[in-house]
């Protein structure tokens, strides 16, 4: 339906019942960041103690005026969010949304922040970035007119008691 662009993943947690997940949305234009979270969500302790379930981010409309953005997680997510102070709809742009994880399993030491994906536009040709690289990952932000970047932390809790 052409409706957006979608990044869905698997999000498993072996022990659900002691971990707290935060994933969010970041956005920079023309080289700067913009001061809050366009999204976050947050959840943990789950009363089981492995959860499986799919997470992500969603951008309804990307190249329209009011382009929208969501996250979602297993029993969790955030209501759309205008992002037209981000995302631009002039034409002429280029856009590309990235996952920067592949269809492998990814583990996560906690604590650790990870980037799951990436969209981005651009006026010129589309460059190639590591986006486990903080270097080309500022390079990008710089280059590129809009960016939009998806991360996740999970944090081990201490068990009650």
């Amino acid at each position: 339906m052409n409706l957006g662009v979608l990044y869905d993943f698997n999000l498993r947690l072996p022990k659900a019942d002691q971990t707290w997940v935060r994933i969010w949305a970041e956005g920079y234009k023309d080289g700067e960041a913009i001061p809050e979270r366009l999204a976050e969500i947050s959840y943990g302790l789950n009363p089981n103690p492995v959860s499986e379930g799919p997470m992500g981010f969603g951008i309804m409309n990307p190249r329209l005026k009011n382009p929208l953005l969501f996250l979602y997680a297993p029993s969790v997510s955030s209501s759309p969010r205008e992002v037209s102070d981000v995302l631009n709809s002039s034409e002429g742009l280029g856009s590309a949304w990235l996952y920067a994880i592949g269809e492998e399993e990814v583990g996560l030491k906690p604590g650790e922040t990870k980037v799951l994906a990436v969209y981005r536009q651009f006026e010129e040709r589309i460059r190639t970035y590591n986006y486990h690289d903080e270097e080309d990952i500022a390079r990008m932000i710089n280059e590129d007119t809009a960016v939009v970047m998806l991360k996740i932390q999970v944090e081990l809790m201490d068990p009650p008691g």
